[in-house]
Parts: structure tokens; sequence; C-alpha cells
């Protein structure tokens, strides 16, 4: 294969991983609005406000559908450019599609913080952990208000792929710390105890326990990126999102897994602890 065909193959392999974990993360959140609504049929007072999650499950449905329409268009745009030269789709440079490729960073950092917050609300039992949620929720709100002030500035200067991508690096780097320091006191998804491997590495095993193909992603995204210089706001997707979708996704398959082996491993004692007593009970009957 040529270096064109080539990139568009990546960069359809890396926008099909995208979309599976956005879509990954949105089914999540519809589990665990279900779980609220359930719990408040019972009575229960939960952590989180219905109405707001409510919103921030609209956001992520609205963002999930942008961004899938995005990503399809930019491999349309790739494709057509590989083979013609031109493309009867090139609105790369349209202020609508610069606009919702600006905002949707933001929409999707508050939708994936909603969704780890709420996580973590239900994971939570102490009132001990609940300052490590708030101290999650205004750090988040700041990196979100952070993104508008970029998107402000965006609308004001010509360089506006460079601000973008400044923007971008900065959220990711507030969130890799938000993440590293919530999770020092309270693990976000799992029970907290001495032996969790996400005590242990704290917020970085989020991504090192659970979040395997998160560097694989960011490499290939990355790489994409750099080799169409100077077209950062078409390429760059929200990196800090990522994490969080990928994180949230692998908690909970982690989490069902250690489940399924402590059940396994019930299954097991209880099986032989009935081969242990078997010659008794044959006995006493």
């Amino acid at each position: 294969m040529d270096s064109d065909t080539t990139s568009i193959v990546i960069y359809l392999i890396a926008s099909l991983t995208i979309i599976y974990f956005l879509y990954g993360s949105h089914i999540l959140q519809l589990l665990s609005l279900g779980r609220i609504l359930d719990q408040k049929r019972l009575g229960a007072k939960h952590a989180v406000p219905l109405p707001w999650f409510i919103g921030l499950f609209v956001g992520t449905t609205v963002m999930t559908y942008l961004e899938t329409f995005t990503l399809i268009h930019r491999a349309i745009v790739e494709f057509f450019l590989a083979l013609e030269g031109e493309s009867p789709f090139d609105a790369s440079t349209s202020p609508s599609i610069r606009f919702i490729r600006c905002l949707l960073p933001i929409i999707v950092n508050m939708a994936t913080d909603g969704i780890l917050i709420h996580h973590h609300h239900l994971r939570s039992t102490s009132v001990e952990q609940r300052p490590a949620i708030s101290k999650l929720l205004l750090a988040a709100l700041f990196t979100n208000v952070s993104g508008l002030i970029g998107l402000f500035f965006l609308a004001l200067e010509d360089k506006q792929d460079t601000l973008h991508f400044i923007t971008l690096s900065i959220s990711t780097l507030l969130h890799l710390l938000i993440g590293q320091h919530a999770t020092r006191q309270a693990p976000i998804g799992v029970e907290s105890d001495e032996k969790s491997s996400t005590t242990k590495f704290a917020g970085f095993g989020i991504i090192m326990q659970r979040g395997s193909l998160f560097p694989l992603i960011l490499v290939v995204h990355l790489s994409i990126t750099a080799s169409s210089a100077g077209r950062w706001l078409s390429d760059v997707l929200p990196i800090s999102s990522l994490v969080a979708c990928i994180a949230q996704t692998m908690t909970v398959v982690r989490t069902q897994l250690e489940k399924n082996a402590e059940c396994m491993e019930e299954v097991i004692l209880n099986v032989s602890r009935s081969l242990e007593e078997g010659p008794y009970c044959d006995a006493k009957v």
C-alpha cells in the first residue's frame, strides 16, 4: 500500500476504535440512568441529582452522534483526497465544523466527568470519601471553564489550530492530575481497600490497569496528526475524554471479571468442601 492508502486505513482503524469507546461510554451512562431511576422508584436517595444526570445523558447523546459524524466526514474527505486530489466534501474550513470540533472536547469532558462522579458515588459508601468527589467535580468544572475560555480566544485569533491543541493538552494534563489526586483518596469504580491495584497505582492505575488500549490509540492518533501538519483542529480529538471513556469501560469490565473470579473461587471451594464432607454425609445417612 502507498502512503495515502496507509494513512486512510490507520485513520479508519483509529476512528472505529474511538467510536467504539464513545458508544461504550454512552451505553454505560444509559445503564447508570436506569439504575438511578430504579433506586428512585425504591425511595432511595441518590447523590447525583436526576435532572443534572439526564442533562448529561442528553449532552452525551448529542456529542456521540456529532463525533461520529465528524469522524466519518473526515474519513470521506481523506479518501477523496487520496484518490482524486480533491474532495467534494471539503468543509474543513467551515466555521460551523470548526466550532463543533472546538466545542466537542468540552461537551465530552462534562459528560465523562459526570459518568465518573456518578459511578464514584455508587461505589462510595463512607462519608470520608465525599470530599474527594467534591474536589473532582470542582476540578472538572474548572477544566471545562478553561476550555470555554480557550474557545473564546479561538474565535478572536487566527492561530486557531495552535490554541486548540494547547487547550486540549492542558485539559488532558489537568484530568490526569485530577485522577491522580482523587483516586489517592478514593478509587473510582472499585472498592476502596488496601489491596486494590487502583490504590497502589493511584490515578495512573486507571490507565495502566484498565486502559491498556489508551497508549495504542494515543500513538495512532498523534501519528495521524503529525502526518498532516497544520490541521490540528481537524485531527486532534479530545484525548482526555478518551482516557475517561476507556477507563470507565475497562473499570466495569475488570470489576465484572473480578466478581466472576470470586464467584468461581466460591463455587470451587464449595465443591471441594462437599467432596471432603461426602464420606461423612454418606456414613451419617
